[in-house]
């Protein structure tokens, strides 16, 4: 946008509540962006003069960064990664699907 540039960061949870440090692409090379504890998804953060170089010659725009939190598909995350996850909504009082494959199925079906 003009001599600004806008640019999605993709940050986990753990990220977001804890805060962290991350490196930003910038087409200056990467500067470490601090994201603070209880930072929201689609914040957004100014890296000041990270931007492009202005035409008129007075420096350069800023480097806006918006934080995402993707969110993976059962399939991309390890059963470990399940079982934590699982774990965290038992302490925070909070429901959550039990995946049942075929096995455990048959299995509870046949005891």
């Amino acid at each position: 946008e003009g001599p600004h540039v806008i640019s999605e960061l993709d940050v986990t949870y753990p990220q977001l509540v804890l805060g962290a440090v991350v490196d930003v692409e910038t087409v200056h090379g990467p500067v470490p962006l601090d994201i603070p504890a209880a930072t929201q998804p689609g914040e957004q953060f100014r890296l000041a003069g990270q931007g492009v170089a202005r035409l008129d010659g007075r420096g350069k725009g800023d480097h806006h960064v918006v934080v995402r939190l993707p969110v993976p598909s059962p399939g991309q995350i390890s059963e470990e990664e399940r079982e934590l996850l699982k774990r965290l909504a038992e302490l925070q009082g909070k429901a959550v699907r039990e995946r049942r494959g075929v096995k455990e199925r048959v299995r509870d079906l046949f005891g």
